[in-house]
């Protein structure tokens, strides 16, 4: 059997270790940024997940080995009766001063067709932090949350 030299063995095991390291220090920032901003009145976090993001080419096929960021998403129940145009007043008076971007190409619900020009996401960016609100029909919505990826 052959044996892996030396060297390649500690720095796999030193790129593995600082990946790690490296992740938790990002997505403790996006969750400092989520804390920091208020939610929505009445809404309740359902779930918290943060998930790795990878460079792809243009068929969506991965060509980085390493995420490029790591993405923070919460789920919320809303109040009844609560309207996405609503929540996004909300957030577009709580991030004044950011960039903002609207979207009425996401539709995270496959039983949804949005209107004619309405709006299904927006997302604020200041230098290379993101939060983007995305609608979930019914009664839920997210925030996306990044730290750290740059923006241009």
């Amino acid at each position: 059997m052959r044996r892996a030299p030396v060297g390649a063995t500690v720095l796999a095991l030193l790129a593995s270790g600082c990946g790690v390291l490296a992740r938790d220090a990002y997505v403790r920032e996006n969750e400092r940024l989520l804390a920091s901003l208020p939610t929505y009145p009445g809404a309740q976090l359902i779930r918290k997940e943060s998930s790795a993001d990878y460079e792809t080419d243009s068929d969506g096929e991965r060509i980085s080995p390493l995420p490029r960021a790591y993405t923070t998403r919460a789920v919320y129940r809303l109040p009844s009766g609560t309207r996405a145009a609503a929540v996004f007043a909300f957030y577009r008076h709580v991030l004044r001063g950011w960039r903002v971007h609207m979207e009425r190409s996401i539709v995270l619900d496959p039983t949804w067709t949005p209107r004619p020009g309405e709006i299904d996401s927006i997302t604020f960016t200041r230098g290379s932090r993101s939060v983007a609100i995305n609608t979930v029909r019914g009664s839920r919505f997210a925030l996306l949350i990044d730290y750290g990826r740059p923006h241009g």
